[in-house]
This record gives C-alpha cells, sequence and structure tokens, in this order.
C-alpha cells in the first residue's frame, strides 16, 4: 500500500522563551495589579479619613455658633429700632392731617375764585365769536376768487403739457420710426449706387446705420426729454406762483382774524390772569408753610431710617466677615485634600494604563505559545499518519511474499500449504 507522507507543521523559533516570558508576564502582572490596589487603596483611604476628620470643622461649627448668636442679638436691636420708628407715626399722621385740612380750605378758595374767571370767560364768550365769525365771512367771500383764478392758471399750465410731452418724449415713436426708416433706406440707397444691393455687404452696411442711428437717437432724446421737462417745470412753476399768491391772500385774511380776535381775548386773558396770580401767591403761600412743617418731620424720619440702615448694614458686613474667616481654615484644608485626591486619581490612570500595556504584551505570549502548541499536535498527528501507513504498507508486502509461497510446488508433487497440511 503505497501514497506520499503527511507534511510536517512550521515550528515557531523560540518557544522556550516566550514560554518564560509569558510566565515572567502573568507574575508582574499580578504583582502591579496588587501593587496598583495597595496605592489606590492607601490613598483614597487617607483621603476619606483626612476629609472626614478635618481639623478646622470645629473652629469653622463655634464661628457659625457666634454667628447666629449675633444675628440673633442684630434682630433685637432692628427690632428696637423698628419700635422707635412706630412711635413717630402718630405725630407724622397729625402733621399730615392738619396739612390736608388747610389744602382743603385753600383748594376751596382756588375753586370760589376759577368759578368767577369762568363766569367772565362765559360772558365774553359771545362777543368773541361774533368776532370770530365777521372775521370768517370777510374771509370767506375772497375764496371764490382765489379759486377762480389758481383753476384758470392750473387749466393753461395743463392744457400745454401735453403738447410739451409728445414733442420731447415721443410717446408713439412716430419721429423715431419715420427717421430710422430714412437712415435705413439711404443706407439701400448708397449700397444699390454702387452695384452691393442684395450682398452681405450692403444688409452690414443697413444694420451699421441703424445701430449708428440708434445711438444717435439716445443721445439727441435725452437733450429733447430735458428740453421737454424743463418746460413742464416752467409751467409748474408759473401755476405754483399762482398758488402762492393765493396763499398770500389766505394769509392775510387769517392776519385780520387774528388781529381782530386778540384784543378782546388779550383784554380778558389780562384780568384772568392778574386775579390767577393773586390766587396762586396766597396758595404759594400757604404751600411753602406746609412743606417746611413737614420737612423737619421728614428729616427726622430719614435721619432715623439712615442710622438703621447703616446699623443693619454694618452688623451684616461684620456677621459675613466673622462667617468667612471661621470657615477659611476648613475651605483650605478641604482644597489641598480635593488637589491631592486629583493627583491620585492621575497616578492611578497611569498605572492602570502601564498594566494593560504590560497585559496585552503578556497576552501576545500566550497566542505565540498557542500558535507551538497547534504546531506540535499538527506534528504528532502527521507522524502517526506516516507511522500507519509505513505498518499497511509493510503488512501488504508480507501477504504477498506468504501468497507467493503459498503456490509454490515441493518435491513431493504438492504445494508447500499442503505439504504442511493447510
Amino acid at each position: 500500500m503505497g501514497g506520499s507522507d503527511a507534511p510536517m507543521a512550521y515550528q515557531p523559533a523560540n518557544q522556550a522563551g516566550a514560554d518564560q516570558q509569558y510566565y515572567s508576564g502573568l507574575s508582574t502582572n499580578a504583582a502591579n495589579m496588587n501593587s496598583l490596589y495597595n496605592t489606590a487603596n492607601q490613598g483614597f483611604s487617607s483621603l476619606y479619613n483626612n476629609t472626614l476628620n478635618n481639623p478646622y470643622y470645629s473652629q469653622a461649627l463655634t464661628s457659625a455658633q457666634n454667628v447666629a448668636t449675633q444675628g440673633a442679638a442684630t434682630a433685637g436691636n432692628e427690632t428696637s429700632l423698628g419700635t422707635g420708628l412706630a412711635n413717630l407715626i402718630p405725630g407724622i399722621l397729625g402733621q399730615a392731617s392738619a396739612s390736608s385740612g388747610a389744602a382743603t380750605s385753600a383748594g376751596v378758595g382756588a375753586s370760589n375764585t376759577s368759578n368767577a374767571l369762568a363766569g367772565a370767560a362765559a360772558g365774553y364768550a359771545p362777543t368773541a365769536v361774533g368776532q370770530a365769525n365777521g372775521v370768517y365771512d370777510a374771509g370767506a367771500s375772497y375764496l371764490p376768487q382765489i379759486m377762480a383764478a389758481y383753476g384758470q392758471n392750473a387749466q393753461t399750465a395743463n392744457s400745454l403739457i401735453p403738447s410739451l410731452v409728445q414733442s420731447g418724449y415721443d410717446p408713439q415713436s412716430a419721429l423715431y420710426n419715420q427717421q430710422l426708416q430714412t437712415a435705413t433706406d439711404t443706407s439701400k440707397a448708397q449700397s444699390a449706387a454702387a452695384g452691393l444691393a442684395g450682398s452681405p455687404f450692403a444688409a452690414g452696411q443697413a444694420s451699421d446705420a441703424a445701430t449708428n442711428f440708434n445711438l444717435n437717437w439716445q443721445n439727441q432724446q435725452q437733450a429733447r426729454q430735458l428740453a421737454g421737462a424743463t418746460g413742464i417745470e416752467g409751467l409748474l412753476g408759473s401755476s405754483n406762483s399762482s398758488l402762492g399768491g393765493a396763499t398770500s391772500a389766505l394769509t392775510g385774511v387769517g392776519g385780520l382774524m387774528d388781529s381782530a380776535s386778540s384784543t378782546g381775548v388779550n383784554n380778558l386773558a389780562t384780568l384772568l390772569g392778574s386775579a390767577q396770580t393773586s390766587t396762586n401767591s396766597g396758595l404759594s403761600n400757604l404751600l411753602s408753610a406746609l412743606t417746611s412743617s413737614m420737612g423737619f418731620t421728614n428729616s427726622g424720619v430719614s435721619d432715623a431710617n439712615t442710622l438703621n440702615s447703616d446699623y443693619v448694614g454694618d452688623a451684616s458686613k461684620a456677621l459675613d466677615t466673622l462667617s468667612t474667616t471661621g470657615q477659611f481654615g476648613a475651605d483650605v484644608y478641604n482644597n489641598q485634600q480635593t488637589a491631592a485626591s486629583s493627583q491620585l486619581q492621575a497616578l492611578v490612570s497611569a498605572l492602570t494604563s502601564i498594566n494593560g500595556q504590560q497585559a496585552t504584551d503578556t497576552s501576545g505570549f500566550g497566542q505565540y505559545l498557542g500558535i507551538g502548541q497547534n504546531a506540535t499536535q499538527i506534528d504528532d498527528q502527521a507522524t502517526e499518519y506516516n507511522n500507519q501507513s509505513s505498518l499497511m504498507g509493510g503488512l501488504g508486502s508480507l501477504l504477498g511474499t506468504l501468497g507467493q509461497l503459498g503456490g509454490a510446488s515441493t518435491g513431493g508433487g504438492g504445494t508447500v500449504f499442503g505439504d504442511l497440511g493447510l
């Protein structure tokens, strides 16, 4: 039984060295993890105990108790000041009541004076209305003449504007079309005279003539439109002049109205002003006296409020300072513990990263050893297969030999197996 041998697997080099590195890496990783645990456990336990046993907490607690005591005393003083201010209220109300009575009397007097003035004004009102109506009728009689003159001027100006628009702006393009056709016909006639009628050159000449005409037309059109606009502006100016004359006439009428009405109104206003001046003088004197009285009272209340406010503000600042200084030591200590915690966390993070890299390296050696073990198993299987193939081959050769022996003749005329009794 023949056949080829099974191939042997590749054996990685330095399996023994990899085994040593793998074992050494496992030992190192275990030692590092224990070291990392001990470092983190000791560091965080120390921070926990230091924070729990802050030596400045008792000082901060004492300071807080002092602040509470001082605050209670401040509240008592504030209550006393409030009681003092409350005692001033009846006096203030009494002065306010007296001032209100005086003001009421003055108000009644002012009301009577106002009623008298209103009666005088009502008596003069018919006269003022009659004067105003007379002046209005006089002014109204001029309105038809003024409007007729303005309407005639406007009609004349409006009748001239369309002709200026027609000549300046050519709204129907009649002039433009006529002159464009003339320029085109002239170009065609010149081409025909030169014997070029119907040729591309003649068409180009006609196109150039039209283009040049349009350029000239736009240039001249601006001048025509400007001249037409100037003419229209002149007509509108004439119309506006007529309107100005009408306005001047109306202003004159208004002046007559003002002159007629102002004389009587001014006389009445003079009388009313004199009466009002007398009334205002009396009221001013009364209000001045009331203001002085209330000023003394308000000044005392203001001084009391100022003292109260200053006391409360100073006491509040003192309590804040006491509270801050009492807490200062504990805050500094806690900030130090926080900084130490940050450094410890950074150290643990760095050691964890290093251990992770070492574990990765150790895992690589383990994978390398696994490749060698797989190769060894493959070699063992190939060797076993090759041994079995060799055994089967030897057995086949033996059986062939025995077959030959079984068929051979002996000297007695039989076979070997026959002679042997087989």
